[in-house]
């Protein structure tokens, strides 16, 4: 299972999580496609990535007006069924 966040800052999710977490997988790193993210697994060894785009096409992608929630999704890749928000 992947859980997702788009977060404001992840270099600074990051910072707040060093010490907490044991499991990173990447450390922020900007990807091809215009995120920048981090990925660790919980406890449980769910993968968690959290993401902030970066590049204009990433930002304009996941652009929404101020106040407008942002729905948390997740999935499970291993069965490829959907659970949670969309």
């Amino acid at each position: 299972m992947i859980i997702e966040f788009l977060v404001d800052d992840v270099d600074v999710v990051y910072e707040n999580l060093t010490g907490f977490v044991e499991d990173f997988v990447n450390e922020p790193t900007t990807m091809p496609w215009g995120n920048r993210a981090l990925l660790f697994r919980d406890p449980d060894g769910n993968l968690v990535n959290f993401f902030t785009p970066v590049t204009p096409a990433a930002i304009e992608k996941f652009h929404r007006p101020r106040g407008v929630p942002v729905k948390a999704k997740i999935r499970a890749s291993a069965d490829g069924r959907t659970y949670g928000g969309a």
